[in-house]
């Protein structure tokens, strides 16, 4: 075969085109994470993981050229399966992989059957991947790209120095801070971190079911919906109130979209001056003989953005994305489809994650026919997007749904409006308006309404709703989170209190 020398390096064509091959097939993600993940919030980091991007390459090349074939294996073998493990978690949840998911794909091993039977479609073009990737660490030596003896220990004593630096970085970031790297870190890196610490363990208890319901139970997440703005929403609409008399101001968990929807669905518990993570929704709604579904009106097929892990996603039997549509219309769709779906069965779960009054609020909604002007204020944009997109959805909602069907309805944080402020998901200074809500509980016995007394009880009741007896618990804590949810390696959760 043919080869060319240059500078000391002997390079085998047909093996730098199989290697090249490789690296671009298992790192399909890696320009997006940086060019659009990255690279449109800081110009600087997309630099600086582009650069780590470039060494790692040159990093991983030299490993594959170890002489010692069992050597090789050894080291390179751990490259590729943490290649194939996270690419393969990417195409499943649209997701880079980080500390937090491995953790959790440990703990629940007893579902990798299931898991590879559900996501075969996923698994199988990575597999194929990850065999050749294989099939380079056994290509003959004699044929491979080669380096001259003194270049070997320059590039050990370098590319050592890159893998050290790279996990004391990511050490130091609790495990986090490899999302511009290439696949075959992503997971080796983060790995033996997990023998050092844990993030959120997980509590386990006994759920007894004392009934079986045949009624929908249907979780309203909104989209930046403030309580006061939602009251005010309220008051300008031209139909009876009445629908809207239980509403009261309430707390998300946290104030930012992902960790509020993760802490909610799978029933984050303060107890004893610690977190704890409990059985996710999802499965015990499964268990109770409840059908699942989610329909989402900011995600894409298949790309979820609210921390879902995989395991999570198995339980669920339908889902719908409405994220290819227009901001304009994504509710108004997601509407018809819940309102199609609640007809046509019963003993269905149904989370709907709404498109809601993100900013900019004026995209969310059709503002002329508000009467309003482009330049108004952005107040005025909010409260009639909330009209339109929150007060409306919920009367027809509410008009044409079954009697017996169940609703929870929330926000996933609030809005500071405050000029010059950050409107939420403020992680140095937040302001408690971050986290104000509105909640709404329709066709909820009182009994259960009047158990939730924080924001964390919001979990036992959806619990108490689906049949379980033991489930509201009297936890007064009244905690609002911020910032990162990981407390590895000594990091404090932080938080409020209100």
């Amino acid at each position: 075969m043919k080869k060319i020398n240059l500078i000391g390096f002997s390079f085998n064509i047909k093996y730098v085109f199989l290697f090249l091959l490789y690296l671009y097939l298992s790192n399909k993600d890696l320009a997006h994470i940086l060019f659009v993940d990255i690279g449109h919030n800081s110009k600087f980091k997309l630099m600086v993981f582009f650069c780590a991007t470039v060494l790692s390459f040159i990093f991983i090349y030299f490993l594959f050229q170890i002489k010692n074939l069992k050597l090789r294996l050894i080291i390179c073998l751990p490259l590729v399966l943490s290649s194939f493990i996270s690419e393969t978690f990417y195409d499943i949840s649209g997701n880079t992989i980080n500390i937090d998911d491995i953790e959790i794909a440990i703990l629940n091993t007893e579902s990798w059957l299931d898991f590879a039977f559900e996501f075969k479609d996923n698994i199988l073009p990575n597999a194929i991947i990850l065999i050749l990737g294989t099939a380079i660490i056994f290509y003959p030596y004699n044929s491979r790209f080669l380096v001259k003896k003194k270049f070997n220990q320059i590039l050990l004593i370098f590319g050592l120095l890159f893998f050290l630096s790279s996990t004391i970085i990511s050490f130091k970031r609790g495990g986090y801070g490899l999302q511009g790297f290439p696949s075959q870190l992503k997971v080796l890196i983060p790995f033996p971190l997990l023998l050092l610490s844990e993030n959120l363990s997980k509590i386990d208890f006994e759920l007894l079911q004392s009934k079986k319901n045949r009624d929908n139970v249907i979780l309203i997440i909104d989209e930046s919906v403030s309580y006061d703005f939602f009251v005010k929403a309220k008051n300008l609409a031209d139909f009876d109130n009445s629908l809207f008399k239980e509403v009261r101001k309430f707390y998300s968990i946290h104030n930012c979209s992902a960790q509020s929807v993760f802490s909610l669905i799978n029933g984050l518990k303060f107890e004893q001056d610690d977190f704890f993570l409990r059985e996710n929704l999802w499965s015990v709604a499964k268990r109770g003989g409840y059908k699942t579904v989610y329909l989402s009106a900011q995600e894409k097929a298949n790309k979820y953005q609210y921390l879902q892990k995989p395991y999570e996603l198995m339980k669920i039997d339908e889902k719908y994305f409405f994220g290819n549509i227009d901001n304009v219309n994504r509710d108004k769709e997601i509407l018809k489809k819940l309102l199609t779906l609640i007809k046509e069965d019963s003993s269905q779960f149904i989370v709907v994650i709404k498109n809601g009054s993100h900013y900019p609020y004026k995209s969310k909604f059709e503002y002329k026919k508000y009467n309003l002007a482009q330049d108004d204020e952005n107040e005025l944009f909010y409260l009639y997007s909330i009209k339109e997109n929150s007060v409306n959805f919920l009367k027809k909602l509410f008009l044409n749904a079954n009697p017996t069907d169940r609703f929870f309805y929330i926000s996933d944080h609030g809005q500071n409006l405050v000029k010059d402020e950050i409107t939420h998901c403020n992680s140095s200074n937040p302001r408690v308006k971050e986290w104000e809500i509105p909640i709404l509980l329709h066709n909820i016995h009182n009994d259960i309404a009047n158990s939730i007394k924080t924001n964390f009880l919001l979990y036992d009741a959806i619990l108490k709703v689906f049949g379980y007896e033991n489930s509201v618990e009297e936890n007064r804590k009244k905690i609002l989170l911020y910032g990162s949810i990981s407390k590895r390696f000594g990091k404090k959760i932080k938080y409020k209190r209100y």
